[in-house]
């Protein structure tokens, strides 16, 4: 998709907000899931590229990993309730660019050209931007090189696919190091080795759910179990189940179910003994959407240095119905 036209973060971004990690942390995510993408199509169109404008690729390319590694570093400072901010104005300019850009560029091309000096500037604050959140990024810097090089998108593919590439590669060194790249549970699946999961009825009832009336699905089931709304509590406001709603709807149909059967199947048991920092596990004992046994209390059994905090009767989204209690033990682990 991304080496096309671009838009990835549009599919990829919204499904991991629905699967209820914090917004800075699944555009970190997104990130790291769409390099492969990018690193493998640069790979299919090295023999395409040249110099932009008289400009070097070494040179661009150079520029973007810096910008990249600000960009990164910038969302990585940024704190999650400004970033849940952020993210709908972030959409709306990267839609807006999806769905102008081509136009807006042919108009500039006609009236406006750009120097070698122009773009380097230019490739620095793209660098930034794919960093930080990357949306629209591409069809921006085709319309950049189209500015000064004068030659038609198509030919402008290598040269664009390779940068985004770098700002990804950039960017996923920083969110990996600073722990924003979040796998959901260890293995969510009951299987003989892997008694405390959850049954794949139960994965299919989701599937069937979202297959049938998605929008009232997930205001009406999964979110109600996902902040522990019951007949008689409600730890949230009808808005803030609203907003969960309106976040994943964002996401199209077909990643909303890939990443539900990727959430219920994939084992990140192996990975666990990867984990050489000391690691702070948060759980709530009341989360019916990720069961402690098989999540917490089963990533702190197979990481080192883990600290598993249950939060009693605590719902899955207890970022936002125990926020208090959460910014306090983050700081003290933070501030060790």
């Amino acid at each position: 998709m991304n080496a096309l036209a671009g838009g990835g973060t549009f599919a990829t971004l919204p499904a991991l907000i629905a699967l209820g990690l914090p917004a800075n942390t699944a555009n970190a995510t997104s990130n790291l899931a769409l390099l492969p993408g990018a690193a493998t199509s640069a790979w299919a169109f090295r023999d395409e590229l040249q110099p932009i404008g008289g400009v070097r690729i070494r040179l661009l390319a150079a520029i973007t990993f810096g910008g990249g590694l600000a960009g990164s570093a910038l969302l990585w400072a940024t704190p999650t309730h400004v970033f849940d901010l952020l993210i709908p104005w972030l959409l709306l300019f990267a839609f807006v660019v999806i769905t102008f850009g081509k136009r807006a560029a042919d108009a500039l091309h006609s009236r406006v050209t750009i120097t070698p000096h122009v773009l380097i500037v230019v490739q620095a604050a793209l660098g930034i931007y794919g960093g930080y959140f990357g949306g629209g990024v591409g069809l921006m810097t085709t319309a950049v090189y189209g500015l000064l090089a004068n030659v038609s998108p198509r030919a402008l593919f290598a040269p664009r696919t390779l940068m985004l590439a770098i700002a990804n590669a950039a960017a996923a060194i920083v969110f990996i190091a600073a722990g924003l790249i979040a796998s959901v549970v260890p293995y969510m699946l009951k299987t003989e080795d892997n008694p405390n999961g959850t049954e794949q009825p139960v994965f299919d009832q989701i599937g069937q759910g979202l297959r049938d009336d998605r929008a009232h699905f997930l205001r009406h089931t999964f979110f109600k179990r996902f902040f522990g709304v019951g007949y008689i509590s409600s730890p949230v406001s009808d808005e803030v189940l609203d907003w969960a709603t309106s976040v994943a709807m964002q996401a199209g149909l077909k990643p909303t179910l890939a990443c539900a059967e990727s959430f219920s199947q994939t084992d990140f048991r192996p990975d666990l003994s990867a984990f050489r920092v000391p690691t702070l596990i948060i759980h709530g004992t009341g989360d019916q959407t990720v069961p402690i046994d098989a999540a917490g209390r089963a990533a702190a059994e197979g990481i080192a240095q883990a600290q598993l905090v249950e939060y009693d009767g605590a719902p899955h989204g207890l970022n936002v119905t125990h926020s208090d209690r959460l910014t306090d033990d983050l700081l003290t682990f933070l501030g060790r």
